[in-house]
């Protein structure tokens, strides 16, 4: 019967796409009409001075700014930057006088252009004050992650004092190769190069999500892979960072590897639960005992314990701790860099934000996509390790926000389920 349901649901997304794709270009350009008629408000202006750092956020906040949001504007006056805030709700008055230390220039626009649309807005306002003159660098970030107060500091302080043209937070290997737009850190020679003032100038605002990641996204490091080297154009948290985490110590080794996420999984997350691990290892490297050589009676104790031990294995501590138990002590090394490898092999897959979330977020790196779950590429599982890996008010507020936007494909229906199937929301 499922399999009927499944053959049935694909047939209605075959049938109803055309229409679907129609009506969100209808709506797109409805709101572009309505933009037409909306002009930006400027309710924050404090006057830029000497050569201060910017971070440009783009917000969709509605009467208070998040918590973790105001958290992140904090860090960012730690370290004297000059905050650029564009918004597609609107704050209370009581909330932007309360928070107007932390708000420098602070925009409402019509929501429209989704969040490239933000950024085209604030890089205009930097151009338009020649801001970007002096300016040391820009930090390009938006509020579809949710920001660990514990890590945003050490993020932030990174990302500014880089000697790389573009940063960029984590890779994506879908489509295209390409940094992931929600968090980017550019120099002050890339800012100023002409070729990347017109692509915000001209960039065209659109409401339809495939056009926003072939325009926005991929559009953007087109741009920059004609303004500046290729060695130029770096993520902060990508393989060579995880190798070179990987090789401090075992325990980096050990810790990483209980996260690991199939690489061929659909969803990104699938785990690769450590007693696969060792299977797998076990059945790649042939493993026999030194003692046993070919005896027979050894061979089935062997095949015995595998059957009856390795599924208890929870974790790679344990599973290290079968190989010493199976006098395997020579082993321990060899698994290690095969955990290693799968971990580093897992990483190449994807978008890296969502399926190296936890990994990243173990080494450092604060930044959590809030649509996890929506999209399907977490489970449970994930959010179990997410509690296990932060404090506990960081993790209530991400779990809320988390919540409130539940697997789309179990929860959407209609016509929304077919434009969340093909990627329209």
């Amino acid at each position: 019967m499922n399999k009927i349901n499944l053959i049935i649901d694909r047939l209605k997304i075959e049938f109803l796409t055309p229409a679907v794709r129609a009506y969100f270009y209808f709506l797109s350009f409805k709101s572009y009409l309505i933009s037409l008629l909306n002009r930006d408000s400027i309710l924050v202006n404090k006057e830029y001075d000497s050569d201060h750092p910017v971070l440009l956020l783009a917000l969709y906040e509605d009467g208070k700014l998040r918590l973790d949001i105001v958290r992140l504007l904090e860090c960012a006056k730690i370290l004297g930057m000059y905050s650029v805030v564009v918004n597609t709700k609107k704050i209370s008055d009581k909330e932007r006088n309360e928070k107007s230390n932390l708000l420098d220039t602070y925009i409402e626009r019509y929501n429209f252009g989704r969040d490239f649309g933000s950024y085209k807005c604030g890089f205009t306002y930097i151009f338009d004050k020649k801001i970007n003159i002096n300016c040391k660098r820009v930090i390009m970030l938006n509020d579809s992650l949710y920001y660990d107060s514990d890590r945003t500091l050490n993020f932030l302080n990174e990302m500014l004092n880089s000697d790389v043209n573009v940063l960029g937070a984590t890779e994506n290997y879908e489509f295209n190769y390409h940094l992931g737009s929600f968090a980017i850190s550019f120099s002050n020679n890339t800012i100023n190069q002409n070729k990347f003032i017109k692509y915000w100038r001209s960039y065209k605002n659109t409401d339809i999500r495939p056009t926003v990641i072939r325009r926005g996204e991929l559009g953007l490091s087109k741009c920059l892979i004609k303004i500046t080297k290729l060695d130029q154009i770096k993520a902060l948290y990508n393989q060579v960072r995880l190798r070179k985490f990987l090789e401090i110590s075992d325990k980096n080794i050990e810790v990483l590897g209980n996260y690991l996420s199939h690489p061929e999984s659909k969803l990104w997350s699938k785990h690769l639960h450590p007693n696969e691990m060792l299977q797998c290892y076990l059945e790649e490297k042939e493993i026999h005992p030194k003692k046993s050589q070919s005896s027979i009676k050894m061979q089935t104790k062997i095949t015995q314990d595998l059957e009856e031990n390795v599924i208890l294995v929870t974790s790679i501590r344990e599973a290290k701790a079968f190989l010493k138990s199976q006098k395997f002590e020579t082993d321990l090394e060899k698994f290690e860099n095969f955990v290693a490898s799968k971990v580093v092999f897992g990483s190449r897959f994807g978008s890296q934000i969502h399926a190296n979330s936890m990994i990243f977020l173990i080494m450092g790196l604060p930044i959590i996509k809030l649509d996890g779950l929506f999209r399907g590429v977490w489970t449970e599982i994930d959010m179990k390790s997410f509690k296990d890996n932060m404090s506990t008010r960081n993790y209530d507020e991400l779990i809320s926000l988390l919540y409130s936007k539940p697997y789309g494909f179990h929860t959407l229906s209609g016509w929304k389920r077919v434009a969340y199937s093909i990627g329209y929301l």
